[in-house]
């Protein structure tokens, strides 16, 4: 009988436990806006101007609808929930048309729901709107910005977001940021295709314009395609002005010199560039790239930067840019793919991490995969795949001491990795290629050099100095088994002016 009762109360907590576990009565969490726009404008020359709103939802199970008003709850628009079906946290967005917002100042809700239809609404937002359909009345936005003040742009191209041929210069005098609503699946005019929504918004200037925007205060930049003009972004520092730059979900299509352009003369400005694109393709200046950065603090993550004018050649390099050209300064390029340019990314003193990189060459035309110039001791290169060049993979040159870890460097037609360094030889033995106590994992193979018999993964130029035991490498894959790893590292035993490279073929036999 005992027995009994304790089966029955085992079955009795278990059904309380299975209905409260069928009823949700824990409402949402806070609805959010990625960033609250205090003005929104739509470009009527557009036949359909739409504003993106965009955020984050969550639910302790799972987010079931998001809703948003723009009359302070009147009315109820249903927004896009990814992912489908949905999660505990979801983005949301709404493409909102300048008749969903009836006032010049609009009341604008979020609300959230979920599957028990619990649900939660945000914070009133204050958004006005503004309308207009040439290049002043876009002009007059700007200008009578407060600082600080988030302004949202419609899709659309030309009227008042130019045509390419009335001018078109935005002077950020005032911090602000501005959002586009998106940069569109247009093919650019390089042939690139991006793989996002038809939505864009798309600034356009004439390729005599000096830029598009011209930055002196904190500038974020998100969902807008740049077309046009010598340099889409141009940041000059100016004594005592350390702007605040950052470039988001972004397109870069037919500037004449740079995509963006930023130099500090006090080093205190700082720069994030992320998920965007670069096409530099149509570019003719002769000086010019995608991006250029002098005395910057940087981030460069995630991006695609195509199509930087081909150099003719090594000695062309001091004259023509890079996919991503930095002088000085500290950062990371990390997690970025180059196909197809002339140089994809040159350091030049300064504290470079290059990192996780994929760059495509391309052998029919000149294409040099990384060049380090200048001098410095604290360089990372590391984890970056280096492929197809015409010219080197990786060059070293200068005073530039990098530590060069678990990249893969393969056929390159200049060799794999080009020590050209002109320090003196106590400073060429701080080249770390892998070290004993921290090897190097490099993976080195299919490469050639003009004028040298067989593979050359690595070669050092008559001009390196030649000092004690040489370049350490140790535990790298040459391409090769490790009884011939000397004929595929071209050092040139029998030439003093050449430093050695110091590695052991009991750690080179095998591929890391």
């Amino acid at each position: 009988m005992g027995h009994r009762t304790w089966l029955t109360g085992f079955f009795l907590a278990a059904a309380v436990l299975l209905a409260a576990c069928g009823s949700d009565k824990l409402t949402p969490g806070d609805p959010t806006f990625s960033s609250e726009p205090d003005t929104v404008f739509f470009n009527t020359a557009e036949a359909q101007p739409r504003v993106l709103f965009e955020g984050r939802a969550t639910d302790n199970r799972w987010v079931e609808q998001v809703l948003i008003s723009f009359d302070n709850a009147a009315t109820w628009h249903t927004a896009e929930i990814d992912p489908v079906p949905s999660v505990r946290d979801v983005r949301w967005a709404y493409l909102a048309s300048e008749s969903d917002m009836p006032s010049v100042s609009n009341t604008v809700l979020v609300k959230v729901i979920d599957q028990d239809a619990n649900e939660n609404t945000s914070s009133p937002v204050s958004i006005e709107k503004q309308t207009g359909s040439t290049i002043g009345n876009l002009e007059a936005l700007f200008s009578g910005a407060s600082s600080g003040d988030v302004i949202a742009l419609s899709s659309g191209s030309g009227g008042a977001y130019g045509n390419g041929v009335n001018p078109l210069t935005i002077p950020v005098l005032t911090s602000m940021t501005v959002l586009g609503a998106g940069y569109g699946s247009a093919l650019t005019s390089g042939g690139v295709a991006p793989a996002v929504a038809s939505t864009a918004t798309v600034l356009e200037a004439p390729l005599s314009a000096a830029s598009i925007f011209s930055v002196e205060e904190d500038f974020a930049l998100k969902g807008v395609r740049l077309v046009g003009a010598i340099t889409g972004i141009s940041v000059a520092g100016t004594p005592g002005g350390d702007p605040y730059l950052s470039v988001e979900d972004c397109l870069f299509d037919g500037q004449d010199a740079w995509a963006v352009f930023a130099m500090d003369d006090d080093s205190q400005t700082t720069f994030d560039f992320m998920s965007s694109i670069i096409d530099a393709s149509t570019a003719t200046s002769t000086s010019r790239g995608g991006i250029y950065l002098e005395n910057i603090s940087y981030n460069v993550s995630g991006s695609d930067l195509f199509w930087q004018t081909d150099p003719l050649g090594p000695a062309d390099l001091s004259t023509v840019g890079a996919g991503v050209q930095v002088v000085g300064g500290t950062g990371t390029v990390k997690d970025c793919l180059f196909v197809d340019n002339g140089l994809a990314i040159w350091a030049s003193g300064g504290s470079p991490v290059i990192a996780s990189c994929y760059i495509s060459g391309a052998t029919a035309v000149n294409s040099y995969g990384i060049n380090l110039s200048g001098e410095s001791d604290s360089v990372e290169i590391s984890d970056n795949t280096i492929d197809g060049n015409s010219g080197y993979g990786l060059r070293i040159g200068g005073e530039m001491t990098p530590k060069v870890r678990r990249n893969v460097i393969s056929n390159n037609e200049y060799s794999g990795i080009l020590i050209d360094f002109s320090g003196d030889g106590a400073d060429t033995l701080n080249i770390d290629l892998g070290k004993t106590s921290d090897f190097g994992n490099n993976d080195l193979f299919d490469n050639i050099h003009p004028g040298v018999t067989g593979d050359t993964q690595l070669y050092v130029t008559s001009t390196t100095p030649a000092y004690g035991t040489g370049i350490p490498a140790e535990w790298n894959y040459w391409g090769v088994a490790s009884t011939i790893v000397e004929s595929v590292v071209y050092h040139g035993f029998d030439a003093p002016g050449r430093a050695m490279v110091d590695f052991s073929p009991a750690f080179n036999s095998e591929q890391n």
